[in-house]
C-alpha cells in the first residue's frame, strides 16, 4: 500500500491575507568581494543595498502579497470582461434588430387599421340601402 501525498486546497485571498507572514532572509555579502572583478563587486554591492532595504522581508512579501492579488484580480478580468462586452454587444444587435421589426409591424399595423376605416368609408358611401333618417 503506497501513501499518496495529501493534497493542500489552493490558498485563496483570505488565507493569503490571514497567513501572510514576512521571514527575514539571511543575506551575508560575498567574502572574497575585494577580489572579484569591478562588475561583479558592483553587482554584489548593490544586491547587499538591496537586501539591507528590504530588512525584514517586508518588502519582498509586500511585492509577492500585491503580485499575488493582482494575478487573482487580473485573470479572471481579462477573461470575462471581453466575453461580457461580446454579449452586450450582441445583446445590443438582437435589441436594435427587434426594434426594427416591432416599428415595420406597428407601421403595417397602422396602414392596415386606415385602410379597414377607407374601406368602411367608401362602403358606407355607396351602400344604396343606407339612408339618413329625418
Amino acid at each position: 500500500m503506497t501513501n499518496k501525498p495529501v493534497r493542500q486546497r489552493p490558498k485563496g485571498l483570505k488565507d493569503t491575507l490571514t497567513d501572510w507572514n514576512p521571514q527575514l532572509s539571511d543575506t551575508k555579502i560575498n567574502p572574497d568581494l575585494e577580489n572579484l572583478p569591478t562588475a561583479e563587486r558592483v553587482a554584489e554591492v548593490m544586491r547587499q543595498s538591496a537586501a539591507e532595504f528590504d530588512q525584514f522581508g517586508v518588502l519582498r512579501e509586500w511585492l509577492k502579497f500585491n503580485l499575488k492579488l493582482f494575478v487573482i484580480l487580473a485573470v479572471p478580468t481579462f477573461l470575462l470582461v471581453p466575453i461580457a462586452a461580446l454579449m452586450l454587444s450582441l445583446i445590443k444587435t438582437v435589441l436594435e434588430i427587434l426594434l426594427t421589426a416591432i416599428a415595420a409591424v406597428v407601421a403595417i399595423a397602422v396602414l392596415y387599421v386606415l385602410c379597414l376605416i377607407l374601406i368602411a368609408v367608401v362602403r358606407s358611401t355607396q351602400n344604396p340601402n343606407n339612408k339618413r333618417r329625418n
